[in-house]
C-alpha cells in the first residue's frame, strides 16, 4: 500500500480591529476594549481525500469530492468570535483596600475538529460555543508596604458553558493568597 500526503489548498483572510482607551481619575481607572473581526476561508472542502484515492474505500466519489473540490469557494469562518470585549475597572478605595473588576464577553462560535472531516455529518467533531459574559473580581488589602492579602472571584455569575472546543465547563471559583515582598 502506498500513501501520498498532500497539503490542503485552503487559506484564510482575517480583517478586524480593536478599540480601547484608558481613563484614570484619582484612584479610579477604567479601561474598556472591543474587538470586532471576520475571517473568510477560501478554497475549503469538507472532504479530506486526494482526487486519485481508491474509490472503493470511500462513500463519496474521490474524483469529484476531494480536497480540491472547494477551489473557488469562500465562506465565513465561524470558529472565532466575531465580537470580543471587556473592561478593566480598578478602584483604590483606601490606600490599603483595592477592588478590581474584569468583565469580558464574546459572541458565539462554532468550532470543528478532525472527526468532522472524517464523518462529515455536521454533528461529530462540531461544538457550538454559546455567547457569554464572564465577571472576575479581585479584592486586596495591603497591611503594610510589603504584605498584601488578596481574594480572587472567578466567573462570578457561574456561567457553565465552554469557552473553547472540549474545554472544561467552568464554574464559580474563589481563591486567594498572600503577596509578600522581601
Amino acid at each position: 500500500m502506498v500513501f501520498q500526503f498532500q497539503n490542503l489548498p485552503v487559506y484564510a483572510r482575517q480583517i478586524g480591529g480593536t478599540m480601547s482607551f484608558n481613563y484614570v481619575a484619582g484612584k479610579f481607572q477604567f479601561k474598556p476594549y472591543l474587538t470586532v473581526q471576520q475571517t473568510i476561508i477560501f478554497d475549503y472542502s469538507t472532504y479530506a481525500v486526494s482526487p486519485d484515492a481508491d474509490s472503493s474505500f470511500f462513500a463519496a466519489n474521490p474524483s469529484k469530492n476531494n480536497i480540491n473540490s472547494g477551489i473557488g469557494t469562500q465562506m465565513k469562518h465561524l470558529a472565532t468570535p466575531a465580537v470580543f470585549g471587556g473592561a478593566f475597572f480598578n478602584c483604590q478605595i483606601t490606600p490599603e483596600f483595592n477592588v478590581n473588576l474584569n468583565p469580558y464577553f464574546m459572541s458565539g462560535q462554532t468550532q470543528l475538529e478532525g472527526s468532522n472531516l472524517t464523518y462529515n455529518d455536521g454533528v461529530r467533531g462540531v461544538e457550538h460555543i454559546t455567547a457569554k459574559f464572564i465577571m472576575n473580581v479581585v479584592v486586596s488589602y495591603t497591611f503594610f508596604k510589603k504584605l498584601t492579602l488578596f481574594t480572587n472571584f472567578k466567573n462570578c455569575f457561574s456561567d457553565k458553558t465552554r469557552e473553547f472546543y472540549r474545554g472544561d465547563i467552568p464554574g464559580f471559583k474563589v481563591s486567594g493568597g498572600i503577596n509578600f515582598e522581601m
